[in-house]
Parts: C-alpha cells; structure tokens; sequence
C-alpha cells in the first residue's frame, strides 16, 4: 500500500510540473532551449540571477514532461521544436524582447563552455543557435525602435530645413535692408 501512494504522489507531481510549464509556455513570448550539462550548481544560480535580472526564468526539467506540456499547448504551435527536446535540456522563459535574453544566455556561454544553446521559439518560429547568435549581435529592441524612429523622421527634418531657408534668407536680407537705411 505505501508504494502505491508513492506512486500517486510521483504523478501527482509531474501533472504540476506539466501545469507549471504549460503556465510558463502560456504567459510568455520568448522559449529558448539549452544543454546545460556539465554546469555547476554555482554556475547554473549565476545564470538563473543573469536571467532574473532580464526579466526571464530558468526550469531544468525531464523531457517526458517538457514533451508533453508542449504538446499540450495545443494547435501543435510547439510541435517544431519537439526534436530539440533530448539529453539534458533547460528551458528559458522571456517575455517581450528575445534580444535581450539570446546577449545574455550567449555571453554566458561564452564564458561556461558546457552551456550549449539547442534552439528559440519567439512569434511561431524556431529559432536555430545561429539565428539567436546573430539575433544577440542586434541592438535591444528600443535602440532599433528609436533607430528605426530617428530614419523615419531624418526626411522630415530636411524637408522643413529647405523650406524654411528661403524664409530665413528673406528676414535676413530684409533686415539687411532695413539696417542699411537706418544707417
């Protein structure tokens, strides 16, 4: 009888665990994939406290129960990166800006060699470890808005620096004119 309760409390906890991934699959836009084997205890907290410091979390889970909570999400949005699902995978979770989370899951690898980035997902598309790779070398996502606003307006600005100077050359030789007569 004891076993069969240790039992129920075995899949009474990875229903949670499943519960708990589905939430975190549901309330987030950005999910990258890792290997993080061969990390220590003390290297996997820093890159957790790296993390929360973006905004984002860190779970290490068993396949069998990441599997099935992305397939649980249903209209199989996560069924692509079902193949990334094997050895030993880590699972981050980023809302908003994927930018953000690739420079530092990336400038941490650079720096603990046994974190192996498998693969994103970030608006329906899997993202491969070059793509985030090239993704992290980009700007956050206000420096390219702001870029992308200071391009829209730079026609603007020359189109009203050309039309104001005729204005300005005409007060100019007007008041030109008006000195030379009072003079």
């Amino acid at each position: 009888m004891k076993g069969l309760n240790a039992v129920a409390v075995t899949l009474e906890k990875k229903k949670e665990i499943v519960s708990e991934l589905k939430t975190s699959l549901a309330g987030n836009d950005v999910l990258i994939l890792a290997d993080c084997i061969g990390l220590t205890v003390a290297q996997v907290s820093g890159l957790r406290r790296q993390l929360r410091q973006e905004g984002c979390r860190l779970k290490v889970g068993k396949n069998s129960l990441i599997r099935r909570a992305l397939a649980e999400q249903g209209a199989g949005r996560f069924d692509a990166l079902m193949p990334y699902v094997d050895g030993h995978t880590a699972m981050v979770f980023a809302k908003g800006d994927p930018i953000a989370v690739s420079k530092t899951l990336l400038d941490f690898a650079k720096d603990n060699e046994p974190l192996r980035i498998k693969a994103g997902f970030f608006e329906g598309t899997v993202i491969e470890p070059a793509g985030l790779t090239a993704l992290s070398k980009l700007g956050s996502k206000n420096e390219l808005l702001a870029a992308l606003i200071m391009t829209l307006k730079a026609p603007v600005y020359s189109l009203a620096h050309v039309l104001n100077a005729p204005l300005g050359n005409l007060i100019l030789t007007l008041k030109a004119a008006a000195e030379k007569r009072n003079a």
